[in-house]
């Protein structure tokens, strides 16, 4: 019987590398009887979910005709949708079953990967800076955000009420819990396909910047008349991001964040895992760390400085 596994993120969890692979390897994954359903060549169905996010309704029913066309014509009987931003809030669930009739219709699996809150909100921060749209420090991005992420507690009750016929996979994004310490791996398994070659599995996609590259960035946002993500572009043409990811909280800021979250993460893991003591394994936030700058104060005000000259000079030449 064919049924629709509908990928819903969260995001930095591999959801990328997941798309990636539904459409680079379509013959393997045909092989197995699975089948991703794209839109535009791409495996990616985010236009949907942003569409209904920003209340643009005639949008989303022409995507989500393009989707049910997909499934129409699908032959497998795995058929995947994948979105990440179907996790993020302001996603109507009502009003996505009705675009999506093929939700309620055929059986439904839904799959959700989950992040360690403090781990997620790293790589999200450091997403926004790569991306240009944030510029101010993680401590900052922190206190405004945490309420629109990391609640996965209420994000599941979404699903769960939405689209109560459905059978939720909840999965750990952390390697100890990953199918050979693998996403893809990982998300196939749950396809059925028990094996995946390692050749064919993604290089690291969507990656995040290192340290260094991330305080440039800062620097850049700091020193204004700079087109950040395109400056970033232009020197991972050059040269790649040569820097390091370390963490950016110290362990006590981690312990905080992951303190704000524990009554989700406790309700989670009572649905879902019962048999384990804690949703996240947070061993490593014991030891006292301090957060990494990338470079010392002494370089980037030197950096910064000459950023400012450059953009002063642009002006003036203008």
């Amino acid at each position: 019987m064919t049924q629709l596994w509908l990928h819903i993120g969260t995001q930095k969890t591999g959801s990328t590398a997941i798309q990636h692979f539904g459409q680079a390897q379509a013959a393997f994954l045909a092989r197995h009887d699975v089948q991703f359903v794209k839109l535009v060549r791409r495996s990616s169905l985010n236009r949907l979910p942003k569409a209904l996010r920003r209340g643009d309704l005639d949008f989303a029913r022409h995507v989500g005709g393009l989707i049910e066309e997909g499934i129409a014509q699908a032959t497998a009987r795995n058929i995947v949708l994948s979105s990440e931003m179907l996790s993020a809030n302001g996603v109507d669930l009502a009003q996505l079953a009705q675009i999506l009739p093929s939700l309620t219709r055929l059986p439904l699996n839904i799959v959700v990967y989950l992040r360690r809150q403090d781990r997620f909100m790293e790589s999200h921060y450091r997403q926004r800076v790569k991306n240009g749209r944030y510029g101010g420090p993680i401590s900052s991005y922190i206190k405004e955000t945490r309420d629109a992420y990391g609640d996965y507690d209420r994000l599941l009750r979404r699903w769960e009420e939405g689209f109560p016929q459905a059978r939720i996979y909840v999965r750990r994004f952390e390697k100890g819990h990953l199918k050979d310490e693998d996403i893809i791996s990982d998300f196939n398994a749950l396809l059925g396909v028990s094996h995946v070659p390692h050749e064919l599995r993604a290089a690291p996609i969507n990656a995040s910047p290192s340290d260094e590259m991330l305080t440039m960035l800062h620097l850049l946002k700091a020193a204004g008349g700079y087109d950040v993500a395109r400056l970033r572009k232009a020197v991972e043409a050059r040269c790649g991001d040569l820097g390091r990811q370390a963490r950016l909280l110290s362990a006590a800021q981690a312990r905080a964040l992951m303190d704000y979250y524990a009554a989700s993460n406790e309700a989670v893991r009572q649905r879902y895992f019962p048999k384990d003591e804690a949703l996240f394994e947070t061993d490593d936030l014991r030891q006292e760390t301090s957060a990494d700058q990338g470079f010392t104060a002494d370089q980037q005000a030197m950096i910064g400085a000459l950023l400012a000259a450059i953009a002063e000079a642009h002006v003036r030449a203008a």
